[in-house]
């Protein structure tokens, strides 16, 4: 495998964008040793027809963006979600920067929102795809039994018990099909029980 970390990132790039599973960039850079083929993972993929210009030059553009290059001050949980979204290739960067800004201002307004929220309200995305994204990001959202506040947990243990921070009652997944449009708030700290 190539040690060149632009060739690493890139693979990570294509695979996460969909364009070629993890082990046909295996056999790619196997390929590329066995050969002795001279030129990058860039060269190699677009000279064997396994992704299109137009897919590298996608994959281009998302490894030369600064993620604070996205408009407004969104966190950064926000940002990486956006990220994530357009490299899926589940909205537009244009639908995806104007969320983030409708985001801010209804931040600064003391409003609480979540960009999947945005993006859902306005069409965007669904319900499912929201859920897909999250848990590609390793996050599930709970609900808690007692008195309905939600909470997104990051890297989500199903054997483990998770708490109500406001109630102390019990926290359950939400399925996606139970995501809703719009949400009173979300609390972000758990507690095990």
């Amino acid at each position: 495998m190539s040690e060149d970390p632009k060739d690493l990132l890139l693979a990570e790039m294509v695979i996460q964008m969909g364009f070629v599973t993890r082990d046909k960039v295996n056999e790619c850079f196997a390929d590329m040793k066995k050969r002795g083929f001279d030129g990058s993972l860039s060269d190699y993929l677009l000279a064997e027809n396994v992704v299109t210009s137009q897919q590298m030059d996608l994959a281009d553009k998302f490894m030369a963006r600064e993620p604070e290059k996205l408009p407004g001050e969104a966190d950064e949980q926000e940002t990486e979600f956006g990220h994530l979204v357009e490299m899926k290739r589940l909205a537009a960067t244009g639908d995806v920067e104007e969320a983030l800004r409708l985001l801010e201002r209804l931040k600064n307004e003391g409003q609480y929102a979540r960009l999947g929220e945005i993006l859902m309200k306005k069409t965007v995305l669904n319900a499912g795809q929201i859920h897909h994204v999250l848990q590609e990001k390793g996050i599930r959202i709970l609900r808690c039994e007692g008195c309905s506040r939600k909470a997104e947990v990051e890297n989500f243990d199903p054997d483990r018990t998770y708490r109500c921070a406001e109630c102390d009652g019990l926290m359950k997944p939400v399925e996606f099909s139970e995501i809703p449009v719009a949400d009173a708030g979300m609390d972000v700290v758990v507690v095990e029980e």
